[in-house]
């Protein structure tokens, strides 16, 4: 058990560290090893160890940058999906943590796709200015605050989306947030006109 927690930890931290190598040795045996990667096919090779060569034959890649929000990782096809949730990573500023804002974007942006009973699997790390992120919430640093949630859930949930759709047209999601309206060209959330009602206080 106590390994197994040990190599949680290790995998969480090659995803938010990719360019720090990480060994673990077991009863004088090595257990995983995750080197720097130096040109792509090892940091492919990393990305394998880390999730499966299933995953990312199955993933698409997500990157994209908006107003200081930088979105970058992987995303399950929509015909992928596991018995659990255990490959939904989910970090924001290099460390990983749960975030229902950014889970529930990413659910939305698969829709239907997911069968009843099915999760999706995905990794994804969202950097942000440290000014728009509380870390201290969350005695376990489990949890952190983002100062302006509703934008990062409809960023993450267009990105997802595009993603998954291809070049397919992208559609606004009937999110938590509904006072949000997606620009589908280029991921930025557009202004609220004076006919909207005011956004309420976090």
């Amino acid at each position: 058990t106590e390994l197994l927690h040990i190599q949680q930890f290790l995998r969480r931290a090659g995803f938010c560290y990719p360019e720090v190598a990480f060994s673990l040795v077991h009863d004088d045996r090595q257990n995983l090893l995750l080197p720097t990667p130096h040109k792509a096919t090892s940091a492919q090779r990393r990305w394998r160890t880390l999730f499966g060569s299933e995953f990312l034959e199955c993933s698409k890649r997500v990157d994209v940058d908006v107003d200081g929000l930088r979105i970058d990782g992987w995303i399950g096809d929509s015909n992928y999906s596991r018995q659990n949730s255990d490959l939904q990573y989910i970090a924001v500023n290099r460390r990983i943590v749960r975030d229902r804002h950014i889970a529930h974007a990413v659910r939305m942006a698969y829709d239907s796709a997911i069968d009843d009973g099915r999760h999706a699997a995905y990794a994804l790390h969202l950097q942000l200015p440290g000014s728009e992120v509380d870390v201290n919430v969350h005695p376990g640093k489990a949890e952190v605050r983002l100062s302006d949630p509703r934008t990062v859930h409809d960023v993450v949930y267009a990105a997802v989306k595009q993603a998954l759709t291809a070049n397919a047209k992208v559609l606004p999601a009937e999110t938590i947030y509904p006072n949000e309206v997606i620009d589908r060209s280029t991921y930025k959330v557009a202004e609220r006109t004076k006919a909207q009602s005011p956004r309420r206080s976090n």
